[in-house]
């Protein structure tokens, strides 16, 4: 069998940076981990049009940037987003704080969660969120919009040429689209690809935009991954 590696870890310092940026100790790094992908998660099942989620934090501050295609409708929502998230992350501190007071005495729990967490109790974060435009056609863009064709029984093949062709006319150098699963409802799962370009994925160099979604069908569970060459 053939041995993947992912794209855009491949790249890491080289033409791609870390989507998270903060520094932990051992003992916080699960957990603050574990926080980055609720706010991702959440952020994305919220927002359609999102494209991409950096996060950068310390034990006082916690700034989300957000790229989007059309950032003017979820500019209103930044308040919102700073309140919700403020919210989920105290409620969790709080199941912290019951678990921990089984194991430890009261007056040692206090100053274990302000030494060991950065999130308090009351206020876990002053949240901060910043908003820019997105590139013309990202791999996120491409992958939500194969995706809601796919959920509405259009024929992948049909879905995947029509992003091609929308590649071709932002003139970018490559772009290719894999879909897996029982594709257009047949009995045997099997993979389809269709490539525009040149997509070098063995060069360190060479600007790579990657990422994968899943499409919810009525034959299925339908996996797409996109791969785009600027």
């Amino acid at each position: 069998m053939g041995q993947k590696v992912h794209p855009n870890g491949f790249r890491l310092g080289v033409t791609n940076q870390h989507s998270s940026q903060w520094f932990a100790k051992p003992s916080q790094y699960s957990k603050l981990l574990s926080e980055d992908t609720f706010i991702r998660d959440f952020l994305f099942k919220k927002f359609q049009d999102l494209h991409k989620v950096s996060i950068q934090r310390n034990n006082e501050a916690l700034l989300i940037h957000l790229e989007a295609s059309d950032p003017q409708k979820i500019l209103p929502e930044l308040d919102n987003i700073k309140e919700l998230l403020g919210e989920k992350l105290t409620e969790r501190d709080r199941q912290l704080a019951n678990e921990l007071k089984s194991l430890y005495p009261s007056s040692m729990l206090e100053g274990y969660i302000h030494a060991k967490s950065p999130c308090k109790l009351a206020r876990p974060y002053s949240i901060f969120c910043t908003i820019s435009n997105a590139k013309d056609i990202s791999a996120q863009s491409i992958a939500n919009s194969i995706k809601e064709q796919l959920e509405e029984r259009l024929p992948f093949r049909k879905a995947m040429k029509k992003s091609l062709r929308l590649a071709k006319m932002r003139k970018v150098k490559g772009m290719k689209i894999q879909i897996s699963g029982r594709l257009n409802g047949a009995e045997i799962a099997r993979t389809e690809w269709e490539r525009y370009g040149a997509v070098s994925l063995q060069t360190l160099r060479s600007n790579i935009d990657y990422t994968e979604c899943i499409a919810h069908t009525i034959y299925g569970v339908l996996g797409i991954k996109v791969w785009v060459q600027y």
